[in-house]
């Protein structure tokens, strides 16, 4: 996973994460936390490759 993005005031931060698969962007994330944001991706990727 890696951060690409944080926006918003220090106390109410959203951030944006991307998974990779060799390089690949395969799923994004958005929300008020890190783990959260990953989760999303992660989710995102998984659908991208017809795993639900």
């Amino acid at each position: 996973y890696e951060v690409t993005g944080e926006s918003g005031p220090e106390h109410e931060k959203v951030f944006t994460v991307t998974v990779k698969v060799n390089s690949n962007a395969v799923g994004e994330g958005t929300a008020k936390t890190k783990k959260e944001a990953e989760m999303i991706a992660a989710r995102a990727a998984l659908s991208l490759f017809g795993i639900s």
